[in-house]
């Protein structure tokens, strides 16, 4: 072993062609002959600084080695290998994840993994966020991530969102809020993204495809946004002595107050008979000074008016239907009720001259069958209950 570690270590002119020979036997004799840890580990450094492929070789689908060097200790290992042999963990926790029955731990690690690489990646350069996530070799970590994302369910998003917190992965953060139905954090993260264009659309959509009913979660987030810009508004124009730029200010409260107001009458009016819009909790936090009719300044806008027409529509629709529903149902277990009290009535006269409808023989005998139809034959002759044996 030491000759072949000796040639794949040389410094001098050995041809990559007899180092990867070199390498092989190495991996060989480490799989069929050596059974202690620290040799495992000694021998495998030479071979993962020239071939990460041939170390590789030595922990993955060898049962021989596994049994010697646990999944932990190879990972810590292969960690402290990364600058020697740069992603040998990455490839060893990807064969960890892609085996049947891998624990949820090694998925998270993998998760974590990437992430750290981001971090790596942004470490090097000196620019904000927004801009940092542009560049190339942080771009190819987000999307080594997002590939993770996409081969593997069964990590721990919580330890995930953690590890991200910070970073600026907007989408990520939101994918993970959404695994673990984490919809107010989801939805407060997206309303903040959108507030400074007055901007809703994903939020509405992240809302619109899942399974909770979540449009008055969000109208609630975008009426605060509302509520609070009137409220700075209110306090900054009614200042009797305002600071230097406080008109460009007031003008810019004014705008953001009047553009959440418009998106939320719209939003309401948009989503008043969708089934996630719960209108019970929308009717409870409407503004109290809003009026169906909004004339302030020229403008004419019905969407309260609109919203409420539509919303008492749709519940005296359903309620209409129910009615029908219910009266249909009852009208069906009346016909039933009646059909079960002329089949309890029926009855058959079965005399000595009595034959049976199967074998054309005298019945004659103190058990029979009867059949829905009227059809009597002996118990013998009714091979299946459920089957006239002459129609």
């Amino acid at each position: 072993m030491n000759l072949w570690k000796g040639l794949v270590q040389r410094k001098d002119k050995v041809s990559k062609q007899i180092k990867d020979i070199g390498c092989k036997e190495l991996v060989r004799i480490i799989q069929t002959y050596v059974k202690e840890k620290k040799v495992i580990l000694e021998y495998a450094r030479a071979v993962l600084v020239i071939s990460i492929e041939d170390g590789m070789k030595i922990f993955c689908d060898n049962d021989s080695v596994n049994q010697i060097v646990s999944e932990d200790d190879i990972i810590y290992y292969l960690e402290s290998m990364e600058t020697l042999a740069p992603n040998s963990k990455e490839k060893y926790l990807d064969y960890l994840v892609a085996k049947k029955g891998s624990e949820e731990r090694f998925h998270t690690l993998l998760g974590i993994h990437h992430v750290n690489k981001i971090k790596e990646a942004m470490k090097k350069s000196t620019k904000t966020i927004p801009e940092v996530l542009q560049e190339s070799s942080v771009a190819q970590a987000i999307k080594g991530l997002n590939n993770f994302f996409k081969s593997s369910i069964n990590y721990n998003p919580q330890a995930i969102l953690d590890a991200i917190k910070g970073l600026g992965l907007f989408d990520e953060e939101i994918k993970l809020y959404e695994m673990q139905k984490m919809h107010i954090q989801a939805i407060s993260s997206l309303v903040e993204k959108g507030k400074q264009s007055i901007n809703f659309i994903q939020a509405e959509q992240y809302c619109l495809k899942q399974e909770e009913s979540l449009l008055a979660n969000l109208f609630s987030k975008i009426l605060d946004l509302y509520i609070d810009a009137k409220n700075r508004y209110i306090v900054k124009d009614n200042d009797k002595s305002p600071s230097p730029g406080a008109k460009s200010e007031i003008d810019a409260l004014k705008r953001y107050m009047y553009g959440y107001e418009e998106y939320c009458r719209n939003f309401i009016k948009k989503y008043a008979a969708n089934e996630k819009m719960n209108a019970e909790e929308v009717l409870t936090i409407l503004p109290d000074d809003w009026a169906l009719k909004d004339l302030r300044e020229g403008r004419e806008d019905e969407s309260l008016f609109t919203y409420l027409c539509l919303t008492l529509n749709d519940r005296l629709a359903k309620q209409m239907n129910y009615a029908i529903a219910k009266n249909i149902s009852e009208n069906h277990k009346l016909d039933l009720e009646s059909e079960h009290l002329e089949l309890q009535k029926a009855y058959i006269y079965v005399g000595e001259k009595n034959m049976c409808k199967a074998c054309n023989k005298v019945l004659g005998q103190k058990y029979y069958a009867i059949y829905p139809n009227g059809t009597v034959t002996h118990a013998q002759c009714a091979k299946d209950i459920q089957v006239c044996p002459v129609t």
